[in-house]
């Protein structure tokens, strides 16, 4: 009987961002990331060659971590508070 060779594991940093992301992107508490992550590679896989059917999956999934208007909102207080920073900076270097 031939002995059935064990999978190689390694480990990947994630931020903890990315890691809430994936964690509301699984069907249940205890789905492992592995699993998680084919089934995403395997969504994009579809996507080249039946794009819709990729699309209908993808909203059955969707949850997204960053609704867009919360993250559009803050994109624009950036833009809006970035020349005041860097007025304060220029002022600061002149002094």
């Amino acid at each position: 009987m031939a002995e059935q060779e064990k999978p190689k594991i390694t480990t990947i940093k994630l931020s903890n961002e990315t890691k809430e992301r994936l964690d509301k992107l699984k069907d249940y508490r205890r789905e492992s990331y592995e699993d998680l992550l084919r089934k995403i590679l395997g969504i994009l896989n579809l996507a080249r060659t039946e794009p819709e059917k990729a699309r209908m999956i993808l909203n059955k999934i969707h949850k997204p971590a960053f609704p867009a208007e919360k993250y559009t909102k803050v994109y624009q207080q950036e833009k809006q508070e970035k020349p005041k920073i860097n007025l304060i900076r220029q002022r600061i270097q002149h002094k």
